[in-house]
Formats: C-alpha cells, structure tokens, sequence
C-alpha cells in the first residue's frame, strides 16, 4: 500500500468542532502500510470538548465491535513512546505531537489514539502542522491487532463506543458507520458529529488524494402539510453536486427515492420535492443526503417523521384508530399477541410509540404508532 497525504486528517479532527463532552470525531478505517502492517497505522481522532482529560485507562475508554454496543476494548493498557513522537515530529518538519498518557490535555484539544507501533513511514505528516499541537495516546492493548481491527468491507453496520471522563463529566456514546462501496480504497474514514450515531461523511484518499469537508449548512428540512411536499434550504450550496431524499417505513433502513441535482445559482438555495403517494399511504421516516462532485457525502442528521391517515378501511390521527370498513379490525402487537378487535364505526386509542400490526379485511398493515 502507499503512502498516506494527511491533510485530510485535519478535516477529521476539526470538522465539526467542540462538544459539551469529549467525543471521537473520526477514524481512520482502511490505513496504509508504509514498512508496518495495516493495523499498526489505523488512527482513531477525537476532541476533549469543555473538559480537561488526564489520560488513564479509566479515563479513556474506547471498544470497536461487529455489533452493538460495541465491547471489545481497545484502551485497556496505554504508554508512553517518546522515541516515536520524536520521530513523528522530525517527519512532520514540527512540534506536532505532544505525549499525552499520564497527563492532563486541555479542554478543547484535539488527540489521536494509535497503536505503540505505529509506522512513521506510513504517513505524511507535513500537512498537520497547521494543527499542532495534538495530543497522541498509544495504545498497547492486546486487542489492537497489527494486522488490522476496523473493518472496511463495505456495506455491514460497524460501531465504536467511547466512555470519556473529563473535569466536565463522563460521556458516554455509541458511533455507527457503514462504508459504501465507493469509499472501500485505502485511506477510507468516517466521521461523526459530537453526538455520534450514524457517520456523517465518508471519504478515502486512495492514498493520494486530500479529501475536505463538505462545508455547507442545511438551515431547514420539513414537510408542508401532508401533501408530501418536502422543502429544505441549504448554504455552501456550490459545493453540492445533487441531493439524495431516502425512506425508510421503520427509521432503520432507508431506501433513495428522489434525486435532486443542485442548482449552481447561488451560495444559497432552496428546493422542494413531493413524495410520490405510495409513500404517503403508511407511516414512515425521510431523509436527506448532500453529495459534493467527488462523491462525498452528509447524511443531514434530522428525520421527518410522516404519520399517514390514508387507508381505505380505517384512519389513524396520531395513536387514535378509526375504524371505517364494513367489518372489523383486529390490532397485534409485533410478536403477533392480539391487542383489540374493533367492530366498525368504532375508535380505539392504540399503545403509542409501539410497532402494531392492523389487519383489516383487505390487508395486514405494519404501523408504528407516534
């Protein structure tokens, strides 16, 4: 594998800026090798938010895993490495790194955690400096592999969990990402918002490239009434080459349902789309993906959460179920326990944020209930 540019590194440590609590920004999930192995150079990034962080296993605890919450430790034992920070900043051309184990790093600083034997070759450093100082941490825990640990297949649900405590508090969140297929080369990452949850952007560099951050604002997503008329307002709209809209009936997994290509018009911009009308006839949940030129993207991190009344045997305004048929309808929970049987021109208040299954003479209709 080739060497890494990292630029793009200071995109992942600053791209969103500081939290109220310390929180992972990025990792870096598909190294290169330089004279290491692959394992030995993957990188994960963070922030200490409004806290000071003395730096001990207890303090900082971070776990990777296939499932989640993820549990597999990867700070269990940290160290010093002096002689690598030393030569780390002589590749660099600065006082780019600064030892962090068994010290206290300020608020609102950036730090990486790294294997002890990380390669110096691996990397390019230069582009850091702009950055310094960062606090490194290395790890000698038994379950950072040299071989590689962060997965980078493509299309499987990973996740980090990371349990801070700094003087500002513990924090404790869960990260999520799921690295599409066009972002699977070596360099690939993934980057969260201090709340973590799902990644927000992806990129890889193959090594070569610098990939920067989408620095756009969406300043609104909505739904007009029920027309299924989506609006949403964007800012750095020059940067953004179209627009995904995604549904998904359950808010788990989503589906694209509308391309929307950017108009170069302005910095800032508005667009509408409407919903086609199968969509609008069951609950379900939208969503709005920004992609640049490049093909990098954001997943906008609000869900508009639509509530149909649309169905030829009943309505349903919030949790209320009214029954209009010509027979009645029978309401299970999702383990299949019947619930109630509703005669017609009847209602029902039904258990709220609950998935039921109403079964009507004509069809059996997953629903949850707000």
């Amino acid at each position: 594998m080739k060497q890494l540019s990292l630029p793009l590194i200071t995109v992942l440590i600053s791209l969103f800026g500081t939290g109220q609590n310390a929180y992972l920004t990025s990792a870096l999930i598909n190294s290169c090798n330089g004279t290491c192995s692959e394992g030995d150079n993957e990188i994960l990034f963070g922030n200490t938010g409004n806290g000071t962080l003395n730096v001990t296993p207890a303090n900082l605890q971070i776990f990777y895993g296939t499932t989640s919450p993820a549990s597999t430790s990867y700070t269990d034992a940290l160290t010093t490495n002096p002689t690598t920070t030393s030569n780390l900043n002589a590749a660099a051309g600065c006082t780019l790194f600064l030892e962090a184990v068994g010290s206290t790093i300020p608020a609102n600083a950036s730090f990486v955690v790294v294997r002890n034997s990380i390669c110096t070759s691996a990397l390019n450093w230069t582009g850091l400096c702009g950055a310094a100082p960062i606090y490194i941490i290395y790890s000698t825990d038994a379950s950072w592999l040299t071989g590689g640990n962060f997965a980078n297949g493509t299309g499987t649900n990973r996740f980090f969990r990371s349990v801070i405590t700094t003087s500002a508090g513990t924090s404790t969140i869960s990260y999520t990402y799921n690295l599409p297929a066009a972002f699977g080369n070596d360099g690939a990452f993934a980057n969260w918002t201090s709340a973590g949850g799902n990644a927000v952007l992806y990129g890889d560099n193959d090594c070569s490239i610098t990939p920067t951050a989408l620095s756009i604002s969406i300043e609104s997503f909505e739904m007009q009434s029920d027309q299924g008329l989506i609006n949403w307002k964007v800012k750095g709209n020059e940067q953004i080459d179209h627009f995904v809209l995604e549904y998904s009936e359950l808010g788990e997994q989503f589906e694209p349902i509308h391309l929307v290509m950017s108009n170069w018009q302005s910095d800032t911009a508005s667009y509408s789309v409407t919903c086609a009308p199968e969509y609008l006839k069951r609950n379900g949940y939208f969503r709005l993906i920004v992609f640049d030129s490049d093909g990098r993207y954001i997943v906008h991190d609000k869900l508009i959460r639509y509530t149909s009344s649309f169905h030829p045997d009943y309505d349903l305004h919030g949790n209320e179920l009214i029954n209009n048929g010509r027979t009645a309808i029978i309401v299970y929970s999702v383990n299949g326990t019947k619930i109630t049987q509703l005669e017609p021109e009847k209602s029902i208040t039904l258990p709220s944020q609950q998935i039921v299954i109403i079964q009507t003479e004509n069809s059996h209709t997953r629903i949850f209930i707000p």
